[in-house]
């Protein structure tokens, strides 16, 4: 999912940015710019599309106009070579000591710390492309945040056009999650 005033293989470079792996600079202020993708449509939706609905989310509405004001397309990419990720799954969290109370559960009151996090894994796994987590809002999805500088850029390929989220198939997929969370869906 992304702006479609941006292109899909585009990387954030706004450091003031305020998402849980957010871009961030170095300590000669140069920025590590990223990119934030989901394993499935319903994933990228959740983190997306649905990221900031209340919870619980029963008889929420999700509004049509609201989706169109943000402009979101989604776009299939791949790579084309294994990625070096740290893993930030249950058992990877459980290596380093942590559970995903501590670092994937958290809301945009935490960001500041969880960017750190991301931050330290970047200087301390420098061989690693990126972090690989489960998603917060679907748990049946895998969530990855590239760092630009370490994906060279031949290994991310563009596989499908970008077409709006209001389009078949996809809309039928919003629609799916919002009958799954119990929320309503305005259409006009």
């Amino acid at each position: 999912m992304h702006d479609s005033a941006h292109m899909p293989l585009s990387f954030n470079p706004n450091p003031a940015s305020n998402a849980r792996f957010s871009p961030f600079q170095r300590a000669d202020k140069s920025t590590v710019a990223s990119l934030y993708a989901g394993d499935s449509v319903k994933a990228a939706l959740m983190e997306t599309v649905f990221h900031e609905v209340s919870v619980p989310s029963s008889k929420a509405i999700l509004a049509q106009h609201a989706i169109s004001a943000r402009r979101w397309v989604i776009t299939r990419i791949e790579a084309t070579q294994s990625l070096a990720l740290v893993d930030l799954t249950s058992p990877g969290l459980r290596r380093i000591g942590l559970s995903r109370s501590d670092l994937i559960d958290t809301n945009a009151t935490s960001y500041s710390t969880t960017q750190k996090f991301a931050r330290d894994l970047y200087m301390h796994f420098p061989n690693a492309q990126g972090i690989r987590w489960v998603s917060r809002l679907y748990d049946e999805g895998v969530c990855i945040v590239l760092r630009e500088d370490r994906i060279p850029s031949h290994i991310l390929v563009q596989s499908s056009t970008a077409v709006s989220v209001l389009t078949e198939p996809t809309m039928s997929e919003i629609l799916d999650l919002v009958d799954q969370v119990d929320m309503r869906y305005l259409s006009a």
